[in-house]
Parts: C-alpha cells; sequence; structure tokens
C-alpha cells in the first residue's frame, strides 16, 4: 500500500506536532484507514459475518477530537478500483484469502495469538460497512464524499482546489498525488508525523534549481508503485541516483538510459515498459474526481492544459452520468455495483446554516493560523501606509523649515552685507577721509601711483569687512577641527628678513667653523697686502694640495717667489707671519676612525709644518 520506503526517505521533510496547529482549519480524511484500524478489533466477528459497530465507534472517536480542536473534518471513502489497480487488487484478495484461511487453522490448533495476526490481515472494509459510518456522519453532521474511484486522488483534490488544509492518511501515495502537508500516523490524542511537500527537495539532495516535482514523481513510479512494478533491482536510493546523474526530463528518453547509468546487466527497457510508466504518470495526474461545489465530475488536473496524450489516460477512469455520480458521492449508491443504499439529499436533510461542502453558499473556513497571517498582512499594509504617510508628512515639513531657514537667512545676508558691515565701516571711512584727500591731492602730481594707491584702499576695506565678520559670532559659525590637539593661532607668526642668513647651532659642524675662519684669515691677508708691498717667498719641503682654481701673476711680480692665494692676490712673509693656519690642504688623508667612516676631520697641530711654527713665532715678536 503505498510506495515502500517512502517515509523513512522523506525523513528530512518530517516533523513530529499535534493536529491541534491546525485549529480552526479544514481537514479531509482518508476514512478506509480508520477503518481498517477498528476493524481490528473486532476482526474475529467480522471473520464469522455477523454486525458489530465496533469499527464505527472508533472512526468516530478520532472526529470527536478533531471537533474538539475546532475543526472542520471531511471524510473521503475509496469508490470503484481502476483498471491500473486491478492487477493489485487481485493480490490483495487473494492474500486476505491465504490469512483468512491460515487462521482457521491456528484456531483449530490452539494457537489463538497467531491466529489473531491471520484474522487481522484477512478483514476486508466493504461498502455497506462504508455506509454504516456515514450514516453516523450525518447524525452529526459531518460532512463525508464518496471518491467516484480511489479516495488518495479525490483527497489531493480537496487539498489542491484549497478545501482542506491537510490530509490525514496512513498511505504515503497522497504525496506522489501532489499534496502539500499530509499527516501520517495520528494517534487518539492528535499526535503524528506531518510531511511537508516543499521539503521534499532537500531529501533528495537537489538544489532548487534543479529539483521538480516531476522528477519526485518519476522517481517514486520507477521504484515500483501501485500502478506499475519497479524494474528489477532498482528501489527510491537507485532511482534517486539516476535521477541525480541526468538532467533528461523527457520519460521516453531517459528510461533507455536506466541500464547504462544503474549498471544493471542484462536488463533491457523495453517500449511496453515506456508505455505503462507513461499511463501510470498520467493516473497520477490526471484521475478523475468529484467537485463538491459544482457537482459533477472532472479530473484532478487538465491533460489538455499539461499536453497529455488521451491514450495515456485510460487507466484514469471515466466519466459516469451526472446524477449516478452524485448518489455516489454522497453515499446513496454503491460505488461498484450502483445498488441503492438510501436516498439522502443534502439540501433537504440539512440546515442552511452548517457549514457543509454540500450547500450551495458553501465558503471555505479559514484556519486561526491563515486568518491570524492575512491580518499580520493586512496591518503590515496598514503600517507601510502610515508609515508613507508619515513619512511624506516629515519630508513637506523639513522642506518647509528649509525654505523658511533659507529665507531667514538670505535676510540676515543682507542686514550683514548692508547695514552693519556699512555702518562699522563708514565709520572709520569718515574718520579718515581728511587723510585721503590730502593723499589725493598728491597722487595728482604723480599719477603712475594712482592704481597702487586704489589697491591700497581696496584692500584696507576687503581688510574691514573681513574684520567685521571676524567679529560677529552669531552670523558666521567658525569651523573647529575636534582633532587638532594645539591651537596654532595661539602661537605668534615671526616674520624673518630673506637677505640675513641665520645660522643654525643644531646642524653647524667644526668644519664649517673652520672654513668660516679660514675665509676671515683671507680678508685680512688681503687688508694686510694692500698696506705692505714687499713679498716673501715660501720655501716648500713638503707637498701640497691647493685648491683648483686659476691663478694669475702680475708681470712685475713674476720673478719674485711670492706666494698666491686663491684670490689672486700676492702674500709677503711679514704678512704670511699672522697666518694661524695657512691656506692648504695636505696630500696625505687623514686616518678616520673605525665608527666615524663619513666626514671631514680637523687636521691637528702636529700635522703643521716648521715654517709655519716659526711664521707664528716671528708674528709674536713684532
Amino acid at each position: 500500500m503505498g510506495i515502500t520506503g517512502l517515509l523513512p526517505f522523506l525523513e528530512q521533510a518530517t516533523r513530529n506536532c499535534n493536529i491541534s496547529e491546525f485549529r480552526g482549519a479544514t481537514v479531509a480524511v482518508d476514512s478506509y484507514c480508520w477503518l481498517h484500524k477498528g476493524a481490528t478489533a473486532c476482526a474475529d466477528i467480522l471473520a464469522r459475518g455477523e454486525d458489530t459497530d465496533v469499527y464505527v465507534n472508533f472512526c468516530m472517536k478520532y472526529v470527536k477530537m478533531l471537533q474538539k480542536f475546532d475543526i472542520k473534518v471531511i471524510l473521503v471513502f475509496d469508490g470503484n478500483h481502476l483498471p491500473a489497480k486491478a492487477l493489485t487488487e487481485k493480490r490483495r484478495r487473494e492474500t486476505r484469502k491465504n490469512a483468512k484461511v491460515r487462521a482457521a487453522e491456528l484456531l483449530r490448533l490452539g494457537k489463538k495469538d497467531e491466529a489473531w495476526n491471520f484474522l487481522r490481515q484477512s478483514v476486508d472494509i466493504t461498502p455497506l460497512m462504508a455506509f454504516n459510518l456515514i450514516k453516523e456522519c450525518r447524525r452529526n453532521n459531518i460532512d463525508c464524499i464518496v471518491a467516484p474511484y480511489e479516495s488518495d486522488s479525490q483527497l489531493a483534490y480537496l487539498n489542491l482546489k484549497g478545501i482542506a488544509d491537510v490530509i490525514i492518511t496512513e498511505d504515503s501515495d497522497l504525496l506522489v498525488f501532489g499534496c502539500s502537508k499530509v499527516f501520517f500516523k495520528m494517534d487518539i490524542n492528535g499526535n503524528g508525523r506531518l510531511v511537508d511537500k516543499e521539503k521534499i527537495a532537500v531529501c533528495m539532495k537537489m538544489k532548487p534549481d534543479n529539483y521538480s516535482f516531476d522528477k519526485f514523481r518519476y522517481m517514486c513510479i520507477l521504484s515500483g508503485c501501485d500502478y506499475l512494478d519497479s524494474i528489477h533491482g532498482v528501489g527510491l536510493k537507485k532511482a534517486l541516483k539516476f535521477f541525480s546523474m541526468t538532467a533528461e526530463t523527457d520519460p521516453l528518453k531517459f528510461l533507455d538510459k536506466v541500464p547504462r547509468y544503474l549498471n544493471l546487466k542484462n536488463q533491457v527497457v523495453n517500449e511496453e515498459y515506456k508505455e505503462n510508466f507513461m499511463v501510470a504518470d498520467a493516473t497520477f495526474r490526471h484521475q478523475i474526481v468529484y467537485d463538491p461545489l459544482a457537482r459533477k465530475l472532472t479530473y484532478l488536473t487538465d491533460p489538455a492544459v499539461s499536453g497529455t496524450r488521451p491514450e495515456y489516460c485510460r487507466n484514469a477512469g471515466k466519466f459516469l452520468d451526472e446524477n449516478i455520480a452524485f448518489q455516489v458521492a454522497v453515499g446513496n449508491l454503491n460505488p461498484y455495483s450502483y445498488e441503492k443504499y438510501d436516498d439522502w439529499s443534502p439540501s433537504g436533510n440539512w440546515s442552511s446554516s452548517l457549514h457543509s461542502i454540500w450547500s450551495s453558499n458553501y465558503v471555505k473556513k479559514i484556519s486561526r493560523r491563515a486568518q491570524k497571517e492575512i491580518d499580520k498582512m493586512e496591518n503590515l499594509k496598514l503600517e507601510s501606509i502610515q508609515a508613507i504617510k508619515q513619512n511624506k508628512l516629515e519630508t513637506e515639513k523639513k522642506i518647509v523649515d528649509e525654505v523658511q531657514a533659507f529665507k531667514f537667512e538670505s535676510q540676515l545676508d543682507i542686514y550683514y552685507s548692508k547695514s552693519k558691515c556699512n555702518q562699522l565701516v563708514y565709520s572709520k571711512k569718515e574718520e579718515r577721509s581728511e587723510e585721503e584727500n590730502m593723499n589725493l591731492e598728491v597722487i595728482k602730481d604723480e599719477p603712475h601711483n594712482i592704481e597702487k594707491q586704489e589697491s591700497t584702499l581696496y584692500k584696507e576695506n576687503s581688510c574691514e569687512e573681513e574684520f567685521v565678520k571676524d567679529k560677529s559670532p552669531i552670523l558666521n559659525k567658525k569651523f573647529i577641527n575636534p582633532f587638532l590637539k594645539k591651537k596654532l593661532s595661539k602661537f605668534n607668526s615671526v616674520e624673518i628678513d630673506e637677505k640675513v642668513i641665520v645660522r643654525s647651532k643644531y646642524f653647524h659642524s667644526k668644519s664649517e667653523e673652520i672654513c668660516y675662519e679660514q675665509e676671515k684669515i683671507k680678508e685680512d691677508v688681503k687688508i694686510l697686502y694692500e698696506k705692505n708691498n714687499d713679498t716673501v717667498s715660501l720655501p716648500t719641503k713638503r707637498k701640497y694640495s691647493f685648491e683648483e682654481k686659476e691663478y694669475k701673476v702680475d708681470e712685475n711680480t713674476a720673478g719674485s717667489d711670492l706666494l698666491i692665494d686663491s684670490s689672486c692676490n700676492a702674500i709677503d712673509s711679514k704678512s704670511f707671519a699672522t697666518l694661524s693656519q695657512p691656506i692648504m690642504k695636505s696630500s696625505k688623508k687623514p686616518k678616520l676612525s673605525r665608527c666615524r667612516s663619513v666626514g671631514l676631520s680637523v687636521t691637528s697641530h702636529k700635522q703643521q709644518t716648521l715654517q709655519v711654527f716659526f711664521a707664528n713665532m716671528n708674528a709674536k715678536k713684532n
């Protein structure tokens, strides 16, 4: 019954819950599941062919439990057998017959416990048993509907059309028909397992872009269902593996790839299996059901819209006469033999106050959860509308405030630029008007100074205007940098003449002092040479490296021994004695220490020549 292993496969899409979560909703129930459970309690009585109402009372307990949670109940019963399930029904009849024979043998042997198990398997729910439950439901004003064929497709139709919010059943085929929410294994307290259609993609481990409900249905049919047997060795896991490997969606094309993709040796998919596969798919999609609102037979989904061939719908059922279909749907006729059980009419026996699917003015009952969602959406709409209005008012108010502020600032600018500034500046202009008149008379004599005088006057006026702005803290808001630690405006600026050169004591080295002293000595030598024309020759015993400059000698002093300095001036012996240090450099480089590899070292006194020493002595005597 159903798809083998489908509920464990959908474990990730299943959760435990109580039916009270759907308080105020409409629930459609697969009544034959409750009848099978109730019949097991009186299997021995039914096996003997005796009448009993145990199974009816069992079903009514569940109905009253649902009504306690303010849930509207619709009981759905099976109708005639489909041609597609002829083989399945034949197997079930043989199983029940064998179980009944086995139970009788065990009872003769005195094995009551084992016999009881076989008695439960031998129970068959007849249309008369279903009619007994329907009559009890009519007394309690509970809606019942008998499907023209299978109850699974009828339940799916009620769910897809929005008449029922949840389906209660034990048959996993309901998921293949496309029901959104199916409640399995419900106990007398309302606890059970809820499977959500939207989470099936998670169980198939497919991305939302690759998943489609058609793939799920194809997988279930390929693994084996009531309408078609599976390929030998193919179950749900292998079927899922195959559909994860292929992107083909046409059954006539992807069925040829099944043996090759799944490594099924000696397995061939023939044309007959392909056709049966398409027929089974059409039976799930386009089975004939009864519409209680329109009171006529219809397809679960229209095959013309989906493009299904008519020959594939041969097992989906046949259309009956409207009157016969209606009498079967309300439970007055036997769905197999069309034997008449009753002549009950929903319009004549029920009052119009009842919320029934058979009433002409039926309106679907909205569940409390759905009503809360609707109210929530309406509240959100109202809040959004109010927010839009509030934002509109705020923006309008902001615009008005900005316009008023702009007008106020423009008025202040007028007062600032004309009245205040002119008053302050004009008072100062009157004070110095006499001085300016005096200056203008002088400027007439000097026309080249007119432009300069006008520029100075313009600068003074602009400075006065800036002075006014600086003195107005209200009209001029100064920008203050909060990250500035020191106010540089406190420090007075120092102006230095560009002609004055100041030596820094921090970056002044001793070598620079020596060079500076040498330059002073040169100037002193020039002065001495001008006073004394006598020159002295300088004996040279050691080589010296003079600065690389061109020297010129006069013709008068060409024959004499003269010392020529860098400024092309001859120096006599007397003036040379005044030199504390000669203007020459030793060719021998001074040794530098290891740590001081850069820079010049001062020439030591030991490196001075004897001539320099005696020259200094002579200078002291003089």
